[in-house]
């Protein structure tokens, strides 16, 4: 054991994802009262730059102090009501979380399930449609624990359309990592948060709504934190109703200043993806197979196949202890199947490039011991 320290390790997880150093030093500004004009302001420009990111015009972002489970249970308790049904397209662990949560809101759920590593067809999508009457449409844009990317997000919303059901997508490990047009496609409610591809601490996550979705917001029975209607009250006057993570938006308002105004949100989808392909393309060359079929391969998080002989944990430890870079092992029945890799925020090509050699060696010493 080489005996490394948290300074000299480097972090290439799901999320969250490591800051650079304007993102570190912008969360060490002192704090400010969340009911001053100042943070009005830094509120406002936070909000109008996430409406950029989620590529909408109509200003409806609910910005929470939590995790993205948070902002995917306010979408969820925000859009049903106890009774209500809904479809859930679920590709992997976080589908299924969405499914537990409508359950504990005490709608009916009918679920459309897809093999490890593919999504499912569009054609059970109608063809569910074509029989049962829906109040929404759930499903994961990225699915983290497989990573899958659901690429007919725009099918789906004018399916949805046509059997007038919300869509409403888990964009947490997609946003600024995927193409995502929330206007264009039609989507009522997509969630997200900030410690992923966009680059900002955790601590923050998001709810942007259609002004549909926004004008039939439920509040009966929702716990007063998880209710969107508090938030968009507040937002009109650039507060929230809570008191929010202060700090965590100074280091998300310099994140989005970066990806917006600096490398623009397609500079960032672009970079991910040819940082993703040179390790897909890698591994494969280390003898790995991607999960995911190469249709439906994501972005931001590059799950690999590993031998049958090899358990994730080794591999990961391997790669800790001699090379100081940690990815992240599979969840639920993968969890010693595979590893993932998450390609978010700041990676670069070098990264990649540690990242496969990392990987070479740790498979070499995990497979001949």
């Amino acid at each position: 054991m080489t005996g490394r320290t948290a300074v000299n390790i480097k972090y290439f997880v799901p999320g969250p994802t490591e800051l650079c150093e304007r993102v570190l030093k912008a969360t060490s500004t002192q704090v400010i009262s969340h009911r001053s004009s100042k943070f009005r302001e830094i509120f406002n420009e936070v909000r109008d730059l996430l409406a950029g990111v989620y590529a909408t015009d109509s200003g409806n972002i609910a910005i929470l102090t939590g995790s993205g489970t948070l902002a995917v249970n306010s979408m969820i308790y925000g859009i049903m009501k106890p009774g209500e049904r809904a479809l859930v397209i679920s590709h992997g662990e976080f589908g299924e979380r969405i499914v537990r949560a409508l359950q504990a809101r005490g709608c009916l759920v009918d679920v459309l399930r897809s093999k490890e590593g593919d999504v499912v067809d569009l054609n059970e999508v109608r063809e569910a449609l074509g029989k049962t009457s829906y109040r929404a449409i759930f499903t994961t844009h990225t699915e983290t624990s497989t990573g899958v990317t659901t690429r007919y997000l725009p099918e789906i919303a004018e399916e949805a359309k046509a059997n007038g059901a919300l869509i409403c997508v888990d964009a947490v490990s997609s946003l600024a990592g995927e193409p995502l047009k929330m206007d264009d496609w039609g989507l009522d409610a997509v969630s997200s948060c900030s410690q992923k591809c966009i680059g900002a601490p955790p601590g923050l996550s998001f709810v942007a709504l259609s002004d549909e979705a926004l004008k039939s917001l439920r509040s009966d029975g929702v716990p007063p934190y998880l209710d969107l209607q508090k938030y968009f009250e507040y937002s009109k006057d650039g507060e929230t109703p809570f008191t929010p993570a202060v700090n965590i938006i100074y280091g998300l308002l310099e994140a989005l200043r970066i990806l917006v105004l600096e490398e623009g949100v397609e500079g960032r989808i672009s970079r991910l993806g040819e940082v993703s392909e040179k390790l897909y393309s890698g591994a494969e060359s280390l003898g790995l197979t991607p999960l995911a079929r190469r249709d439906v391969r994501s972005r931001t998080v590059v799950a690999l196949k590993l031998p049958e002989n090899i358990q994730a944990s080794r591999v990961i430890k391997e790669m800790r202890e001699e090379c100081g870079i940690v990815i992240a092992r599979g969840m639920g029945n993968l969890r010693e199947k595979i590893v993932r890799v998450g390609v978010m925020g700041y990676i670069t090509s070098k990264d990649a490039d540690a990242i496969l050699e990392g990987l070479e060696i740790a498979l070499r010493r995990v497979g001949g011991a």
